[in-house]
């Protein structure tokens, strides 16, 4: 359910030397989602539980595409994949209302000589919606 509670942000960093990832974007983007959609697909088909299918669809998708995602990396100059990073981010209300929360990350990845800082700051906020609809 997209409560607004709980996200999963995966994602990997890449040094860019001569373009293959970023020459690949688009057609990298286009093979992960049919992947993700037939693997949604294939999991309806089982009678998986229905809550459960985003989430197992995107690992059972994400996992085999760190493949593709290296493939494209080599051509170009070698771009660096570095190992990605997988966190679940929860809200964690804070503040005198316990509506809103802001925290920051720091992670860190090395390979070769390549040493990176990222700081990441997430934010919610609650947006009170009214119905308009008459009772």
């Amino acid at each position: 359910e997209d409560d607004g509670l709980e996200v999963i942000f995966f994602f990997w960093l890449i040094e860019e030397d001569g373009g293959g990832v970023r020459d690949a974007a688009s057609s990298l983007k286009d093979s992960f989602q049919k992947s993700f959609f037939d693997q949604v697909e294939t999991l309806r088909e089982a009678q998986f539980p229905r809550e459960c299918i985003p989430f197992t669809a995107f690992y059972k998708t994400i996992l085999p595409f760190a493949d593709e995602l290296h493939d494209a990396s080599t051509k170009g100059r070698n771009d660096e994949v570095f190992f990605p990073f997988d966190l679940v981010l929860r809200n964690e209300p804070s503040g005198p209302s316990f509506l809103n929360s802001t925290r920051e990350l720091t992670l860190r990845r090395s390979k070769n000589l390549g040493d990176y800082l990222i700081t990441l700051r997430i934010s919610y906020h609650q947006e009170l919606v009214l119905d308009p609809s008459p009772r």
